[in-house]
């Protein structure tokens, strides 16, 4: 039986996930030098399957700046600094 699958728009990026799964938005983590100066910075965001969390991401958003990275995880995981990310 195939998966029921749904389109969402976040911050006009389309992403297409299987309903009722759990995911979460990441970002790599910045080291202390990097953190100084994220201007130019260019982050991979990712999208998790928690039903999944040792799997690979099921989706990759884009290369973002810090600052849109940022904004990109606070509206899919709900909160800034959200581990719980969200129920599609």
């Amino acid at each position: 039986m195939n998966p029921q699958m749904k389109t969402k728009t976040i911050l006009g990026y389309e992403l297409t996930l299987v309903v009722g799964h759990r995911y979460l938005a990441t970002r790599p983590m910045l080291d202390g030098d990097i953190a100084d100066d994220v201007s130019g910075v260019k982050l991979p965001v990712t999208i998790t399957d928690l039903n999944n969390p040792n799997g690979d991401p099921v989706a990759h958003v884009g290369d973002l700046s810090y600052e849109e990275a940022n904004k990109f995880l606070a509206a899919f995981n709900f909160e800034k600094a959200s581990w719980d990310g969200r129920v599609w």
